[in-house]
C-alpha cells in the first residue's frame, strides 16, 4: 500500500508528513450502537511506541476510555508525562488489511489533530513500513496474517 505524504501549512512553511487515513472500530461494541467505528487520520510514527488517539474517538465508538488499562506516557506534551488509557480495538488501513490493535486513547491529545501509529500493534503486523522522503511517500508492506 502506498500512501502520499499529507501537507500541513502553519505558521511557517509548510509541512508534509506520513499521515494515513484509517478506520477504528470497537470490535466489542453492540450491534445496536448507533456508532462502532470511524474514519480518522494517524501518522505514522517510527519513534513512537504506542498507538495512541484522541479519547473522544474512543467515546464515539463506545468505549468506555478511563476503563481501560492505565499508563503515564512521556513524548506527547514536552517535559510531561501524560495518562493514557490501553483498549483492543480494531484497525483497517485499505480494503482488506484489518487486525486488532492495542491502542491508548490520551485525554490531553488535541481533539483537532489526528493519531498517532507506533512500533507496538502497527508497525509489527506488516513485513516492512518504508518511509520515502524524498518522494514525499509512504510504503506499507503485507499483513503478516
Amino acid at each position: 500500500m502506498k500512501f502520499d505524504y499529507a501537507r500541513y501549512r502553519g505558521h511557517g512553511p509548510s509541512i508534509e508528513r506520513p499521515i494515513i487515513p484509517l478506520i477504528i472500530s470497537n470490535p466489542h461494541a453492540e450491534l445496536a450502537e448507533p456508532i462502532r467505528a470511524v474514519a480518522c487520520e494517524a501518522l505514522v510514527d517510527s519513534g513512537s511506541d504506542f498507538c495512541i488517539f484522541p479519547s473522544e474517538l474512543g467515546e464515539l465508538i463506545g468505549i468506555d476510555v478511563t476503563a481501560g488499562q492505565q499508563k503515564l506516557i512521556g513524548g506527547v506534551v514536552a517535559g510531561e508525562s501524560r495518562p493514557v488509557y490501553f483498549h483492543v480495538v480494531e484497525l483497517s488501513i485499505e480494503e482488506g488489511s484489518r487486525f486488532e490493535a492495542w491502542v491508548g486513547f490520551m485525554p490531553d491529545l488535541s481533539r483537532n489533530g489526528h493519531g498517532i501509529l507506533g512500533r507496538h500493534s502497527f508497525f509489527n503486523e506488516f513485513s516492512f513500513v518504508t518511509f520515502r522522503d524524498h518522494k514525499h511517500e509512504l510504503e506499507i508492506g503485507k499483513s503478516r496474517r
